[in-house]
């Protein structure tokens, strides 16, 4: 495969992430909503350990950063056996903003 080819290939894919966020994104939205329980927190922190890893390969390096960072509050909270705290979930309800907004750029971007 030749470079331009693969550099299409990517930018498929990218544009494939980038159409699929709608779904997770909710589902984070719901999550802070429900009881703040191990099972919520696990949900959110796999959707955003996937988009941490997957985003920057797809060149969403800011997109994959702001996963990680929030990925990290979860795991935190996961890791010391308690909930999220109320500041935690405001960190995470504006964090989740910013991941839309970097995704409805990223989607103008891509067309």
């Amino acid at each position: 495969m030749n470079q331009t080819a693969y550099l299409n290939r990517i930018a498929e894919v990218r544009r494939r992430f980038l159409l699929r966020l709608d779904e997770p994104m909710a589902a984070l939205n719901e999550a802070l909503s429900l009881p703040r329980g191990k099972d919520s927190m696990t949900r959110m922190r796999g959707i955003l350990h996937e988009w941490a890893g997957t985003a920057p390969t797809l060149g969403l390096e800011t997109f994959g950063a702001e996963a990680r960072d929030l990925e990290s509050v979860i795991a935190d909270a996961l890791a010391s056996g308690r909930p999220l705290s109320d500041t935690e979930v405001e960190q995470l309800r504006a964090g989740f903003a910013r991941l839309a907004a970097h995704a409805d750029q990223a989607r103008e971007m891509n067309r």
